[in-house]
């Protein structure tokens, strides 16, 4: 995605903030990290994830949102409200790319990179992929995404923002 898009939607998120913001509080408690299995590393993440929110979210080994990650929803809107416009952003397009709130918020404070977002979010897939194989589309699929990562991470790098 060329700066000039990064930019509209820059414009965009400055008109829509508080609207756009609520999307994420939405999201959040249905976080595609939240769902991932024990082996995946992600108990690390979530650690760290609530740190970084003041939050507790809880991975689960079911298929329901936990009703206490129902919870955290302020805390990413208090977040949210500290960051600049920027920022918001930044995580509300990673958010909406990789179905994960968490991960956005990670990769914004560098906790983790491109890469380590990316292999969170599709995890599943991933793993599937090892077991089947990987389809032709499915690997241009992923290699867009990581492509649109990567644009974003030094879109924001480029403003110094985090």
């Amino acid at each position: 995605m060329p700066n000039n898009k990064f930019d509209e939607i820059l414009r965009i998120f400055q008109t829509q903030r508080d609207e756009l913001i609520c999307k994420l509080v939405s999201f959040v408690a249905g976080d595609t990290i939240l769902f991932l299995p024990k082996d995946s590393g992600c108990d690390e993440k979530i650690k760290s994830a609530n740190e970084i929110l003041g939050s507790r979210f809880e991975r689960t080994d079911g298929i329901n949102v936990l009703s206490e990650n129902l919870l955290y929803g302020e805390n990413i809107k208090k977040y949210m409200n500290r960051c600049s416009v920027e920022k918001q952003t930044f995580i509300y397009l990673v958010a909406t790319e990789l179905r994960s709130v968490l991960a956005a918020v990670l990769l914004a404070e560098k906790e983790i990179n491109a890469e380590e977002a990316f292999k969170f979010s599709f995890y599943e897939e991933l793993t599937q992929q090892k077991k089947w194989g990987v389809l032709p589309e499915a690997e241009e699929k992923h290699q867009a995404v990581k492509l649109q990562l990567k644009a974003l991470e030094r879109w924001l790098n480029e403003r110094s923002v985090s």
